[in-house]
């Protein structure tokens, strides 16, 4: 405890170098924990299900076209009964439900599962019962399994609810289980309702809509299980090659799965973190050389007085340790309070948001990181402890010895690393950043301002035939376009920047020499006035009208990409397509070519797309496009009524406008920008600081030689040329070191950045020119103090 105490009062007495090297260490060890933690609660974490290390998701891919797609049903049913390297399997895809009964109509988030989710998972309801493969098919009594949540917020959290009835898209459906608190799905939903495929739906191959997740048999790896669904799906190819050909299958860890989107940019963050940590230590470290500069002689006149070497060691081990785990702690504090804004500015977007907390890891890294730090800044003084130090320390009294030049030396040397490290930093994000702009500027395909999309789930038990839904649609249609100041209203199966693609194989009879050869594209189901509405250019041909209805020919419209990818250099128009989302074949004309249209992502570099007339085939979803020469947003509410005039048991679950989202298809690049431009920023003024704080140090250490020069007659600006070549000197070797580090991070970077090079040489430059800038300032201000000194003072003092 007299240590502790010791330690305590040695660090009160000198206010200044302790509060600086806390909030130092506050700032450097508190960033890397917050970040840290994002790392660790979102990528290393296990997944909150029993042996989640044995759960993959079984995803479909056609090269080059589609690395990764949802599966078929009938492939599915195909894996599952043709390995034997899964314990368990099971097939689902996201729904929307509209409940009603309960108040004002509400959309609900289902997910339909088959009946091996509970085992394949390893979680059974907390209460009730769960589905099995007799309620897992058509014609059985409706029955579904509750979220603990759902239960909570609708249903008020009452034991009796097992056995009560919800009216789901206007049919009654049992309660027949509760599942436990904490659990979750992928997608995440409010209920689990049983798939029941239909005959036609198990046997489908040409839609690929369902996600399957599966549980390894022990000891069976993942690249075991890709062996066999490779040799699963060649086998499907050669018994299906219309439908199969050209498709293969893998398994992939789940965890890895649902944080696909995220990992790279989280890991970069974590690797700009790491760097801001060093910048941090390194500063501190100049600030523990200067102190111990300043207590040379203290210590040697202890050692005089017979203070032994593990004495002074456990001294100045205990003050650093102290000051080490007060920067810890404080760091700590920090992380915790800025999680909770990280989460507020990204946690949409991030995948597992809701478990993001610190937990025992992260305090235990954070623990011994501080403690590491204190001890290597304890001991960076003890190697001045010896007898020879002792004699030349006493002799020389407060001016320094050669260790103090050595020194000198050792926070030059920190100076450099301070600086190089932070030109890394900055070319980061400024890499990053001229990538984001060039990202935000690419032209979708249509225009975005003042276009609102309006998504509806219409339940396919209401409008049970595609003329029923056809006529809902334009129904809708027709009372959107009677609100005030809209201009055009669009409908189609799905919408550009919502997740929710629906890709189609097509075949080309009339093309190819191999008639019957297939291919795959991103499918819509569209109004006449879609176009129109989404400004989507028509680059040949015509656009769907009125009398394209169910009656009419088949026709169909193809983008740029289509066109060009399938006809090449012969005209598309009256070609013959097939789309395989009917049972027989039913060739459709090609009537027009429109312009490529970015579907899930700014990035997206082909956009492979086939139209048909939603009176045609109408889709099972159904979303508009308003276009308003208004932007208020007393529209939505306009929009909200005028679907509830129509269809008062119809709510509208999404009025936003379609600026807002592209705005989330960049989100996550956004976030990952934000945080390295504050860190850069950070690391910036840590590193200017430290150029600042070695130079006046010099200069007030060189007091006496800086006199004697001005006594002997130097000029003013002689004595400011020879301090600033100094710091100028240590600036450019801070950037020639951190400019080759850039290039090589440049490589790595590669994969992250759109239409921008990782040796981009304006962001080199500028950011150079910035940093360089900032330090000279930094040089300049201790150097025009050393003109200042006046001669007789100076030698006096010494």
């Amino acid at each position: 405890m007299s240590v502790l105490r010791h330690a305590l009062g040695q660090l009160a007495k000198s206010p200044g170098f302790s509060l600086l090297s806390l909030a130092l260490l506050a700032v450097g060890i508190g960033a890397t924990s917050a970040i840290l933690t994002l790392v660790n609660s979102v990528l290393l974490r296990p997944i909150d299900y029993p042996a989640s290390d044995a759960l993959v998701a079984i995803r479909q891919s056609r090269l080059p076209e589609f690395p990764s797609l949802s599966v078929c049903p009938a492939d599915y049913f195909d894996f599952r009964t043709g390995s034997d390297c899964f314990d368990e399997m099971y097939a689902a895809r996201g729904d929307s439900l509209i409940l009603t009964g309960r108040g004002e109509p509400s959309r609900v988030r289902a997910l339909r599962a088959t009946a091996g989710i509970f085992d394949t998972l390893r979680v059974m309801p907390a209460q009730g019962r769960a589905f099995t493969a007799i309620d897992d098919r058509p014609g059985a009594p409706r029955v579904l399994v509750v979220l603990h949540d759902f239960w909570q917020s609708h249903l008020g959290g009452r034991p009796g609810a097992v056995g009560q009835t919800l009216q789901l898209n206007g049919q009654p459906v049992t309660i027949i289980g509760i599942m436990p608190p904490g659990f979750q799905t992928e997608p995440t939903s409010d209920m689990i309702t049983p798939m029941a495929f239909t005959a036609e739906e198990s046997a489908e191959r040409g839609i690929h809509h369902i996600q399957v997740v599966a549980r390894l048999r022990t000891n069976t790896s993942v690249a075991t299980a890709n062996s066999q669904l490779v040799a699963i799906a060649n086998q499907l190819a050669r018994d299906y090659p219309v439908d199969n050909g050209g498709w293969s299958a893998f398994a992939i860890p789940l965890l890895q799965w649902h944080t696909r989107d995220v990992g790279t940019t989280l890991y970069t963050l974590l690797g700009a973190v790491a760097f801001l940590l060093l910048i941090a230590c390194a500063n501190v470290g100049n600030l523990v050389l200067v102190r111990a500069t300043g207590r040379h002689h203290e210590i040697s006149i202890r050692i005089a007085l017979g203070a032994s070497r593990w004495q002074l060691t456990r001294m100045l081990l205990a003050e650093s340790l102290v000051l080490g785990i007060l920067g810890g702690a404080v760091g700590l504090l920090l992380a915790h309070w800025s999680l909770d804004a990280l989460v507020a500015f990204g946690g949409e977007h991030i995948p597992r948001a809701n478990e993001i907390q610190l937990d025992h890891r992260v305090v235990g890294f954070t623990v011994l990181l501080s403690l590491l730090v204190g001890v290597i800044f304890g001991l960076a003084p003890v190697g001045r402890t010896n007898a020879h130090n002792l004699v030349a320390s006493l002799k020389s009294g407060p001016r320094g010895t050669v260790d103090d030049l050595r020194h000198h030396t050792i926070r030059q040397w920190l100076i450099v690393t301070e600086i190089a490290l932070a030109l890394v930093l900055l070319n980061t994000a400024g890499l990053l950043g001229r990538s984001f702009l060039r990202l935000v500027r690419t032209d979708p395909g249509f225009n975005a301002t003042g276009a609102w999309s309006v998504s509806l789930e219409v339940p396919a038990e209401r409008y049970d035939s595609p003329e029923k839904l056809a006529a809902i649609a334009e129904k809708l249609s027709a009372r959107l376009d009677r609100i005030d100041q809209v201009t055009v209203t669009g409908y189609s199966s799905v919408l550009p920047f919502t997740r929710n693609n629906q890709v189609m194989r097509v075949q080309f009879p009339d093309r190819f020499d191999n008639a019957g050869m297939d291919a795959s594209a991103y499918y819509f189901a569209i109004s006449p006035d879609y176009l129109r509405a989404m400004q989507i250019p028509l680059m040949a041909g015509r656009n769907f009208d009125a009398a394209d209805d169910g009656d009419a020919p088949r026709v169909a419209l193809v983008s740029e990409s289509f066109a060009r990818k399938f006809y090449g250099d012969t005209d598309p128009l009256n070609q013959r397509v097939h789309i395989t989302n009917t049972p027989e074949p039913q060739w459709r004309i090609i009537v027009g070519v429109v312009r490529d249209v970015k579907q899930f992502g700014l990035e997206q570099t082909e956009s492979v797309q086939i139209y048909e007339p939603f009176a045609q085939t109408p889709g099972t979803r159904l979303a508009f496009v308003v276009r308003a020469a208004r932007t208020s947003t007393g529209l939505g509410e306009d929009i909200r009524r005028a679907v509830l005039a129509v269809d008062p048991d119809q709510p509208v679950f999404s009025i936003r406008p379609i600026n807002d989202l592209i705005g989330d298809s960049t989100a996550r690049r956004r976030f990952a920008l934000v945080l390295l431009g504050v860190f850069s920023a950070i690391a910036l003024v840590l590193a200017c600081c430290g150029v600042y704080g070695v130079i006046s140090f010099s200069v007030a250490t060189r007091t006496r030689e800086i006199g004697v020069r001005m006594a002997l007659g130097a000029r003013p600006a002689q004595v400011l040329r020879v301090v600033f070549r100094r710091g100028l000197h240590l600036v450019a070797m801070g950037l020639v070191v951190g400019s080759v580090a850039s290039m090589g991070l440049g490589y790595i970077l590669g994969s992250q950045l759109h239409a921008t090079s990782g040796h981009d040489p304006l962001v080199f430059i500028a950011v150079a020119v910035l940093m360089a800038i900032v330090s000279i300032v930094a040089c300049l201000m201790p150097a025009r103090q050393a003109t200042r000194v006046d001669p007789l003072v100076a030698i006096r003092a010494e």
